[in-house]
């Protein structure tokens, strides 16, 4: 009997196990399931109830609605030309009043640094009152006033006043203490921290700090310019495209009556019929995607000018303004080392890695450091005259450190030697790849250019093949398919030629802002060599 136990008990121990294991997976399976179950009901139970439809597109008048004389006149358009536009960019986008309020920020915090080069005051008023049983009413009350400031030296010295007065009211009377105290206390160190440029570096690297910040904000205005003018100059690419593509089709309504009246007359083909309806449709489509796209970029711009999207406007066709640019390739990149705001930014941020380097020496100094105090005070009853100081103590104390284990400081000054290593290679590499990029720039706005004088041409060329095609077509010695591909390519020639024109203004603007020479106005105009006159003509 005893051995029959013993053998079903690990059976049974092991059964147990197995079943425990099963039981707590479809234990998890049935809990998550519920939880699921109760939150998919939470989530998603009134789904269907609240789902809001869209409204169906009103059908289009046939007529334009009569004018009601008593309403009153309707909205202006938002006209919008390459300044008005660049005016809303630089007061209203949000990313433009972002960096604003960047720079701004930083100025703040230059002016806390400044601040904490100054003197610094505090000052501070208390009262106490306590009771207790078989105990005396007690209160006091004090004032203190206190001034900091730090010396060029790098050391700083303090002052301090206070007066207090303590009252005990009992059965014996009033009594009432007065104290008063005041002192001066100087810190200075000798060899680590000591000196005028460990005491000037905290507000010298602000100080750098605060004109990178303008210099890179001021960089920032720049290609925001450039940028708003690309996507300005785009909208006017699109909606010439837009009229290229409308007179593309009341030349494919023409071609495609010519055709059919052809055919009635026995001298075209059906083949040529088809072809010309088929190019009718495909200018249509081409149409509409253009207008779809137009309008979804202009709600795009809107966007980024801050302003609503659902405004109407009215985009002013201007030309990009052209004028051709040829500078000397080597005074150019010699202009640019002397004017461009980061080139000088990327000079000065050297030499504050190299200060810093310089001052980095220090921190291997051991810490020697020499304090002093004096101070008095007094106390007395019946007012504070009764409580001049009159009592006065001083101190003065010398303490070095004697470093025992320098292995910190060691590699700080190891890292600090191989970023400036760095830097200065860095510098160099950015030196050679800045002559390069400026070389490359003036390189292909040469060759856009020369690309402009070709576009030119092929227009004409093109023009003159779609009329050449127009008076061979009717006298039927062309064919309806060399009429089309003649029409075809004199659209393209036509885009082409403004997309060119736009791609000039961006790289020559891009060019001025290489080479130092951008100005940007407070209204978001452009002018080269100097700040744009508010009755100039920068644009």
């Amino acid at each position: 009997m005893r051995r029959s136990s013993g053998i079903a008990l690990p059976a049974l121990l092991s059964a147990a196990g197995g079943c425990t294991a099963a039981w707590y997976h479809d234990d998890a399976d049935r809990e998550v399931s519920a939880i699921l179950r109760e939150f998919d009901r939470k989530a998603l139970a009134d789904r269907a109830a609240t789902v809001v439809l869209p409204k169906p597109a009103a059908p289009e008048p046939a007529a334009p609605a009569p004018v009601d004389p008593g309403a009153g006149p309707a909205a202006e358009p938002l006209r919008l030309d390459l300044a008005q536009t660049l005016r809303i960019a630089v007061t209203s986008s949000r990313d433009y009043v972002t960096r604003k309020e960047s720079l701004y920020q930083q100025g703040l915090g230059f002016s806390l640094t400044r601040f904490n080069y100054g003197p610094q005051f505090d000052s501070a008023v208390s009262y106490l009152w306590g009771d207790g049983e078989k105990a005396l009413d007690t209160s006091s009350f004090g004032a203190s006033l206190g001034m900091s400031q730090l010396l060029p030296t790098n050391g700083s010295i303090g002052l301090s006043t206070g007066l207090s007065r303590a009252m005990n009211r009992g059965d014996g009377g009033d009594i009432d203490d007065w104290s008063t105290s005041a002192g001066i206390s100087f810190s200075q160190p000798l060899l680590r921290g000591a000196g005028y440029d460990q005491y000037r570096e905290g507000l010298t690297q602000a100080e750098r700090s605060m004109v990178y910040a303008v210099r890179d904000f001021e960089l920032f205005r720049q290609d925001y310019v450039i940028r708003i003018t690309r996507q300005f100059f785009d909208l006017v690419k699109q909606k010439r495209q837009l009229a290229n593509s409308t007179e593309d089709i009341d030349s494919s309504r023409r071609d495609v009556q010519r055709a059919e009246a052809l055919r009635k007359q026995g001298r075209g083909l059906e083949s040529e019929v088809v072809r010309a309806r088929r190019r009718l449709v495909e200018s249509e489509q081409q149409f509409n995607d253009a207008q779809v796209n137009l309008e979804r970029a202009i709600q795009q711009f809107l966007i980024q000018l801050g302003l609503d999207p659902t405004v109407r406007v009215e985009l002013v066709e201007e030309d990009p303004p052209f004028e051709p640019v040829a500078f000397d390739p080597s005074s150019a990149v010699e202009v640019a080392l002397q004017n461009r705001l980061d080139m000088k930014s990327r000079r000065e941020q050297l030499e504050d890695a190299e200060r810093g380097f310089r001052l980095a020496r220090n921190d291997l100094l051991p810490d020697l450091g020499f304090s002093a105090s004096y101070s008095s005070g007094g106390s007395g009853r019946g007012g504070p005259a009764n409580a001049f100081p009159d009592t006065w103590t001083r101190s003065a104390s010398l303490s070095l450190e004697i470093p025992l284990q320098t292995i910190d400081r060691r590699n700080s000054w190891r890292q600090a030697e191989i970023a400036i290593d760095q830097a200065r290679r860095d510098w160099d590499e950015f030196l050679h790849q800045f002559r390069s990029d400026i070389e490359d720039q003036l390189r292909a706005l040469t060759n856009t250019e020369r690309q402009l004088e070709l576009d030119e041409q092929s227009l004409a060329e093109e023009a003159r093949s779609v009329r050449h095609q127009e008076l061979l077509f009717r006298v039927g010695e062309a064919s309806n398919r060399d009429l089309l591909e003649a029409r075809q390519k004199l659209v393209q020639s036509k885009n082409a030629q403004i997309e060119r024109r736009v791609d000039h203004l961006i790289q020559r603007l891009g060019v001025y802002r290489s080479l130092g020479i951008l100005f940007i106005g407070a209204d978001g105009r452009w002018s080269v060599g100097a700040p744009a006159d508010a009755a100039g003509d920068g644009r």
